[in-house]
């Protein structure tokens, strides 16, 4: 009976241990010393090419990082990204009137994207790629992590990220530059209206006889509407010489109107403005190069890199000195890539989810400036890759690293 008790002892002893230990099925660990893996490397690295910039389709709603999709104001949330939030969401405009309306976005796009407005036969069979259909998905959802629910207008969510990023302190270098830079804008703007309130005028015309020209004006208008109604109109001589006489009545009216207005600008006062513009204009320049935000180069490439009719801008005649470049559509070609760059190589977001590439991959369908080629791209990699030609790299190369030396630290 004892031998009987101890038999069945050691029978569940063996059971417990054979479910303790005898379920182990992990796999064995196999190691290769550095002689082998340097070997094996050495084999196979010969055979590896360079690999071209690989297409990838991202999810930009899984790269989001919590603090980023806003409903309510986040502690965690820095001035920067509160900033550039507002910046990304000023793109969402069209997307959040087609949610508040309960259009689909996506299918609007799908439809849009079929149609082409300079194919006049209708029959164009261009279409979105899967590519660029991902995109623009992602990008919907994208926006619509900013709003609180599908009822909060574009408006409205611009004036909460623009109260929750007032409420944010700068901490970083950048960001104070940033808050400068915003500040050094506002004032431009300041002083450009104030330009625009010296260019008024008055009629000496007292306001009776000013209204019977206006009103002569407009029944002239609808006389000349009313020959137009008429189908021959174009090919009838004697209705085209009456439209003539009419127009030229016109012309004689508004030149009464003109020759007897009188400017309300105080040319001494104007002339100050003038010269407080240039002065604000330099210390923009100042700023801007010892600033370091990317998006302060961004903020003032406008007022202060793109080239004008007037060509007037003392900075644009002495890059296009430095760079031997008169013309003005190089120049400004220049400009819109050369910028985007400089802002690049200051660590501004230029990846394949950055909006320079959204604007490239699903904007623009109908402009002539819509890329699939972009999409899942850096910009880096889109325009040395695809957009730019071996020409046009030697002249993005000079202004590029023209706007680094002098103009961005």
């Amino acid at each position: 009976m004892k031998i009987f008790k101890y038999f069945l002892f050691l029978i569940f002893a063996i059971i417990i241990w054979y479910l303790l230990y005898g379920f182990d099925d992990s796999k064995p660990t196999v190691s290769i010393d550095n002689e082998v893996k340097s070997d094996i490397i050495a084999r196979h690295s010969i055979e590896i090419k360079t690999p071209k910039a690989k297409k990838k389709v991202i999810n930009f709603t899984e790269k989001l990082a919590p603090e980023t999709v806003i409903s309510e104001p986040d502690i965690h949330l820095s001035y920067l990204q509160a900033y550039r939030n507002i910046d990304y969401f000023q793109k969402c405009n069209s997307i959040i009137t087609d949610i508040n309306n309960n259009i689909s976005p996506l299918i609007k796009f799908k439809k849009d994207s079929s149609l082409d407005y300079f194919d006049f036969s209708n029959e164009s069979e261009k279409q979105a790629t899967t590519l660029q259909l991902q995109y623009f998905s992602d990008f919907t959802e994208r926006c619509r992590s900013f709003i609180k629910d599908d009822n909060e207008t574009y408006f409205e969510t611009i004036r909460r990220l623009k109260t929750i990023l007032n409420e944010i302190e700068p901490n970083t270098d950048e960001e104070k530059d940033l808050v400068s830079g915003i500040e050094l804008l506002k004032q431009l703007f300041a002083l450009q209206k104030l330009m625009r309130s010296t260019q008024t005028s008055h009629s000496k015309l007292d306001d009776e006889t000013l209204n019977n020209i206006k009103q002569e004006i407009k029944n002239t208008l609808k006389i000349i509407s009313e020959y137009k109604a008429n189908p021959d109109w174009q090919t009838n001589h004697q209705i085209q010489n009456a439209i003539q006489d009419l127009t030229n009545k016109i012309y004689q009216l508004n030149d009464k109107i003109n020759q007897n207005r009188v400017s309300n600008t105080d040319t001494e006062e104007k002339q100050n403005i003038e010269n407080q513009l240039v002065e604000h204009k330099t210390k923009m320049v100042d700023f801007l190069k010892k600033n370091k935000s990317p998006d302060v180069l961004l903020l003032y490439a406008r007022y202060i890199f793109k080239p004008d009719y007037q060509n007037n801008n003392p900075i644009i005649s002495d890059m296009k000195r430095e760079l031997n470049t008169y013309d003005r559509s190089l120049m400004l070609n220049l400009y819109n890539v050369g910028i985007k760059l400089a802002a690049c190589a200051l660590n501004y977001p230029c990846d394949d989810q950055s909006h320079f590439i959204l604007d490239y991959c699903i904007r623009g369908f109908h402009n002539m400036s819509n890329y699939p080629d972009a999409c899942g791209m850096t910009l880096e990699d889109f325009y040395f890759n695809h957009y730019l030609g071996p020409n046009q790299l030697e002249d993005v190369s000079k202004y590029l690293n023209y706007i680094l030396e002098h103009y961005a630290k």
